[in-house]
């Protein structure tokens, strides 16, 4: 702890400036809209080329080639800017800035962190990025306000994660999403710490190697002895993959060969599938983000298979999954958000994160069932009004309390001590769609 100290107290203010970067948020916008990215790709490194003192360009390049489908080149553009500068500027949107945050992230696919800078567009918020490379020292530390741990739940991220926690201990500003809080989200710990709270069900998720899964396709091992609530059917997903790559039903032991055949990765994650299906034969998931122990609305997903990504539900090409959408989220303080506002406040409390999101679904019991937790979800506005009306008055205030809390907590204040004039409200305040509509 005294070395942790030693090294914030040695790590120089900041003098001069900032490399400044576009930023996840202004790029993914443009990769989300179809934008043409190859003209912005060439001026980005034509800029690097004129003068390759400054590696903002390539960070830039960076997630470009991830929305292109090159990681591995992003990734080398990463890397090299890392050796030169590990402190960066998201470009801001608004000046004068009221309030200047300190991120602290981790090198790899975006994927891996928190997009933070989604939550705080157009607000007059300075964010800064330090990358943390583990047995590195700080870079200078620029002039801030709090702290905010960006760096995600996930294997690649399990180094800087405990470097922070090392590092975090005694930092001089406060800090959200403490390092040591982040890991707890993980699939294996999750739902370990959901099996004491009232009204959640969070199936077991179990880690296993591949020889073990192939025993199990064998008939060798019966999947009961790894698996502790059930057998099959299962749902089966490579570790630390993302966006439902490699996630799929196994519903007996003879499918188990032909997926390891289309999947090569070492280990995998295993959990029991639970049919969520509503009487009408539909399925519907719900992206739920808590912000200081609060829960706001971010989507919701209607399809009839199981496995329901926002992004192939079908939803901008039915009016009628929308309107169900916009109901949910019009009236998420007087059913969704009531119906388990217990559990989605002892969730929050046993997590002890200041934000993060899960998605969840309702069991036929009427129970809520959650099947992640994470930091790293993309929360969003970038869908357009004219399909999405409604949702960018939710997501607005998402982003409203968000910021508030920021502001808050860099005054020293928790949740519980919100004053009378904060713009955000609690989970026992039942939201009308006319109040939601007027921007309260």
């Amino acid at each position: 702890m005294g070395h942790a100290v030693s090294e914030i107290q040695s790590a120089k203010p900041f003098e001069g400036s900032i490399p400044t970067i576009l930023g996840l948020a202004k790029l993914l916008k443009l990769g989300f809209d179809e934008v043409n990215l190859a003209p912005l790709w060439k001026q980005l490194a034509d800029r690097f080329v004129r003068d390759n003192a400054d590696v903002s360009p390539l960070m830039d390049l960076c997630i470009l080639d991830q929305l292109l489908g090159l990681p591995e080149r992003g990734l080398g553009f990463q890397s090299q800017a890392l050796q030169d500068c590990r402190l960066f500027q998201v470009k801001p949107d608004r000046l004068p800035a009221n309030l200047r945050v300190l991120g602290f992230t981790a090198p790899g696919v975006f994927g891996n962190n928190t997009p933070i800078e989604f939550l705080i567009e157009d607000c007059g918020i300075t964010l800064f990025l330090i990358y943390v490379v583990p047995g590195e020292p700080l870079p200078p530390i620029p002039e801030h306000d709090v702290v905010f741990v960006v760096a995600g739940e996930c294997e690649e991220n399990r180094a800087a994660l405990h470097e922070l926690e090392r590092l975090l201990t005694k930092w001089p500003h406060p800090v959200l999403n403490a390092p040591s809080l982040v890991p707890q989200i993980g699939r294996e710990r999750f739902f370990k710490l959901m099996q004491s709270i009232a009204g959640v069900v969070a199936p077991a998720t179990i880690r296993i190697d591949r020889n073990s899964m192939q025993r199990i396709g064998r008939g060798e091992m019966p999947v009961e002895r790894v698996l502790p609530d059930g057998g099959f059917p299962i749902i089966a997903r490579p570790v630390d993959s993302h966006a439902g790559h490699g996630l799929e039903m196994l519903t007996k032991a003879a499918e188990v060969g032909a997926y390891l055949r289309a999947h090569l990765e070492p280990e995998f994650y295993l959990s029991r599938y639970i049919d969520y299906r509503d009487p009408d034969g539909f399925f519907r998931k719900y992206r739920v983000v808590i912000i200081d122990g609060e829960a706001f609305p971010c989507h919701m997903g209607v399809s009839d298979h199981w496995m329901i990504h926002y992004v192939n539900a079908g939803m901008l090409e039915s009016a009628g999954k929308r309107a169900e959408e916009q109901c949910f989220m019009d009236r998420f303080t007087l059913e969704f958000g009531l119906r388990h506002k217990r559990a989605l406040v002892d969730v929050a409390r046993v997590l002890g994160l200041d934000y993060f999101g899960i998605d969840c679904a309702e069991t036929p019991e009427g129970n809520l069932l959650i099947f992640e937790a994470d930091t790293a979800m993309i929360v969003h506005n970038m869908d357009p009004e004219t399909i999405f009306p409604y949702k960018s008055r939710h997501m607005r205030l998402l982003f409203t309390a968000f910021q508030t809390m920021l502001k808050r907590r860099s005054d020293g204040r928790r949740s519980f001590e919100r004053s009378a004039d904060d713009p955000v409200k609690h989970l026992d305040h039942h939201f009308t769609p006319s109040e939601i509509a007027g921007g309260r």
